[in-house]
């Protein structure tokens, strides 16, 4: 596995970017490292929480989401998932704390899957190839073009429709 310092995810040797970011900068984790280990709902975060201050884990939560007050103020909105960071050196004895206390079951092998930015973790398996230069250029160059005459469709139309008002209201 593979280690993005940005994302603080674990990535398949395979993969040349992070799923997430698509950093190249990836490198081999150390020990020290924090990692993603999961995602959970607020009911299992206390589950999670309690457990691994019993069993003296160093772990650190982060809220995903846009973030906001807490659940029990205003009801539970959508975006209350919390992601748990531990380090790289205790991944495996955190992964056993949670099949311990029913948050994960043995088939849950591979846990701290990176979620992607509108939160699923769908990513796919192989990295996305590399576009070369003079194609990148061309589709941002098209990409551009594009952009300019659909603004000036909107601005065409709009004027159009303002004239359109302006000839109905004075008559």
């Amino acid at each position: 596995m593979l280690y993005c310092s940005k994302c603080q995810l674990l990535v398949k040797d395979e993969m040349r970017r992070c799923p997430v970011c698509s950093s190249k900068k990836l490198r081999t984790p150390e020990q020290d490292d924090p990692v993603l280990l999961m995602t959970a709902s607020e009911e299992k975060a206390g589950m999670i929480r309690a457990a691994f201050r019993d069993k003296g884990v160093v772990f650190e939560e982060r809220s995903r989401g846009i973030g906001g007050p807490p659940s029990t103020i205003v009801g539970k909105p959508s975006n209350t998932d919390i992601n748990f960071f531990v380090r790289y050196g205790e991944l495996h004895a955190c992964e056993d704390i949670l099949r311990g206390i029913g948050i994960l079951d043995a088939s849950d092998a591979e846990l701290h899957k990176p979620a992607d930015k509108t939160g699923s973790t769908d990513i796919p398996e192989s990295a996305p190839e590399e576009m070369s230069a003079g194609k990148r250029f061309f589709i941002r160059a098209v990409s551009a073009i594009v952009f300019i005459f659909l603004v000036w469709g909107v601005v065409a139309f709009a004027d159009w429709a303002a004239e359109a008002l302006k000839a109905f209201f004075t008559r």
